[in-house]
């Protein structure tokens, strides 16, 4: 698009135009007060929250974009990148669409509960954990026996995040009818 070549120069490497797309479904971080940090130190200081798909370093700013193969991984970094000095948020898709974890809210949605329809009435706990797990602590399910219908909690929006993500994998566990949102906020009522 329009803004792919901007970080075509220095620094900007094999991740840019996944890093540049300002997509809302990429897990994005932008870094700011970079000082005298390298393209190399950036990574290695992501990496330390988990995969790190692609850098854009604009050295002349000291500012990077990066990406991340996880949104759980993005969410550690935007909480502890900050401890070590540097700023850093969720970058901003071009789209303007609120982005992170606390855009759920603005939609009246939970950051950590997913709503899981459609499912077998055979299913139960132990397989939903099972299936949910990859993605994260799963800290609460509740099935509502004959409703064809759960709730997942997880310790993390982007565990819950990534769940949302990877739905073809849930749903080859769960059937193909399993359908999977964040969970509408339930004032004052448990799960």
């Amino acid at each position: 698009g329009k803004g792919a070549g901007k970080g075509a120069g220095k620094g900007a490497g094999k991740g840019a135009p996944i890093a540049l797309s300002a997509d809302a479904s990429v897990p994005r971080l932008f870094l700011g007060r970079l000082g005298g940090a390298g393209k190399s130190d950036i990574e290695a200081m992501c990496s330390a929250y988990g995969e790190v798909t692609g850098v854009v370093f604009l050295e002349a700013k000291g500012v990077a974009y990066v990406t991340f193969s996880s949104w759980l991984a993005a969410e550690a970094a935007v909480e502890n990148i900050p401890q070590a000095g540097p700023t850093c948020q969720w970058a901003t898709p071009k789209s303007g669409e609120p982005y992170g974890p606390s855009s759920n809210a603005i939609f009246g949605l939970d950051d950590t509960r997913l709503f899981v329809g459609s499912l077998d009435s055979s299913i139960n706990e132990a397989q939903l954990e099972q299936v949910f797990a990859p993605y994260g602590t799963v800290t609460q399910i509740q099935i509502l026996q004959g409703k064809g219908v759960a709730y997942v909690r997880f310790d993390r929006w982007g565990a819950a995040k990534d769940a949302l993500e990877n739905v073809s994998h849930i749903q080859a566990a769960l059937g193909k009818r399993c359908n999977l949102t964040f969970a509408e906020i339930r004032r004052g009522k448990g799960l």
